[in-house]
């Protein structure tokens, strides 16, 4: 596997990659939600990402998947799941391989994996720059949930400030953990968020 694909041109995901820190969009986000990345999915670069997943579907070596697959950190291998996503790529074979080489997730919420109810959120709601400037439209969310079903990272497509609105919200929904083998992991999911003015 090419060296470009172990993202050692990455050496600070972070400082790349989060667009904004949820802490500073808003008082009102609850404390627990500080810690959710956020990411413009559509404005990153995801060439090592795509790389690691041509990867992972194409090669017939699920240990070496495997391999390549530890020199991820956590935010990579949301990275991961959110390009994935993003990209239309075939998710039920990737969640396939990724069981059968112990992945350590984020999964899909593809059979076998047993995707867990949303428990508890609010719609979003318009910020008040949003409102002032009568944006409409929608923001496509892919977002990864830990282990207990609490948003991990987001990935956002849309406009900016409707991008701020769902982030705020989102970082707070709470799901049933998924669950693969009857053991909680991470997934990834996806939801829309619409804004109209009334």
């Amino acid at each position: 596997m090419p060296p470009c694909c172990r993202f050692d041109s990455l050496p600070s995901l972070a400082a790349i990659l989060v667009l904004w820190s949820l802490g500073g969009l808003s008082a009102g986000v609850p404390a627990a939600a500080s810690e959710v990345e956020v990411f413009a999915v559509d404005e990153v670069y995801t060439g090592d990402v795509e790389a690691f997943l041509d990867f992972a579907l194409s090669s017939d070596d699920f240990e070496q998947v495997l391999a390549e697959s530890e020199f991820l950190s956590q935010s990579e291998r949301d990275l991961v799941c959110l390009v994935a996503s993003r990209e239309s790529m075939p998710l039920d074979e990737l969640n396939e391989r990724f069981v059968a080489i112990g992945w350590p997730g984020p999964y899909f919420g593809k059979k076998p994996v047993d995707e867990g109810q949303k428990i508890s959120g609010p719609m979003p709601q318009y910020t008040e720059e949003a409102r002032a400037q009568r944006i409409q439209g929608t923001v496509s969310v892919h977002m990864v949930l830990d282990e207990a079903g609490r948003p991990r990272s987001l990935g956002l497509e849309g406009d900016p400030q409707l991008r701020i609105a769902s982030a705020r919200t989102l970082a707070g929904w709470r799901f049933e953990p998924a669950r693969l083998d009857g053991d909680p992991v991470a997934v990834c999911r996806f939801v829309t968020t619409n804004f109209r003015l009334q």
